[in-house]
């Protein structure tokens, strides 16, 4: 699976986490880790044929030669979360806690074997921010400020470099002038409302939406 020439590829669905600060008295230390609530993102999907909007389960699809698995620990989840964001969780009350050191040195290791890949940031999956009901968990916050996010990537995106691309496309801004901008953000509108996927790498099964300014990189 981790051959670069494989095909294989992997689908999973995203986690919804709560951050939970342990504080140790003795030597004044805080160890931050992050526990699944038991829920997944989801997205606004127009149903076909209708205006009408429901939820559906935000899936992401991507190259199985550049993931890698990490090992949760099984704890209870009265411990750590209160009792309204518990509701989701399993009937034994056990759910998943992953370390915030654990998880930054994974973000760490994606974002290089996405460079050693060839990956360019257009074809990453992107999901637009206030989506839906349960995006207030996602993208991930502590403190109120971004979490969990790859810094290196998220500099990239506000450099002018990838600011004068197209993340659907790849075009740059010259290349988009030659036409039109409006038909060229038009064609894809279109593809988005007739389900035509865009040709990148990656493929979000149900996407939420295209905005280039509010974008959240892994």
């Amino acid at each position: 699976m981790h051959n670069k020439n494989s095909n294989t590829k992997l689908t999973g669905q995203i986690m919804l986490m709560h951050s939970h600060i342990e504080r140790s008295s003795e030597q004044s230390l805080e160890t931050v880790s992050w526990i699944w609530t038991g829920r997944f993102a989801l997205c606004k999907s127009k149903m076909a044929g209708t205006g009408v909007l429901t939820d559906k389960a935000l899936v992401v699809c991507f190259p199985g030669h550049i993931c890698k698995a990490v090992s949760p620990t099984h704890v209870s989840a009265e411990k750590y979360l209160v009792e309204e964001a518990r509701n989701h969780v399993n009937a034994s009350g056990i759910t998943y806690l992953l370390d915030s050191s654990a998880l930054s040195l994974l973000i760490t290791v994606l974002w290089q074997r996405i460079q050693d890949a060839g990956i360019a940031l257009k074809d990453l999956p992107t999901v637009l921010g206030g989506s839906s009901e349960t995006t207030t968990d996602f993208p991930y916050l502590f403190n109120g400020e971004p979490a969990l996010v790859c810094v290196e990537a998220m500099n990239m995106l506000e450099t002018s470099t990838v600011q004068n691309h197209c993340l659907n496309c790849g075009k740059t801004t010259s290349e988009i002038k030659e036409t039109c901008i409006q038909a060229h953000m038009g064609n894809h509108l279109l593809r988005a409302q007739c389900n035509i996927p865009e040709p990148v790498a990656f493929e979000v099964v149900q996407p939420c939406a295209w905005d280039t300014q509010r974008a959240q990189a892994p």
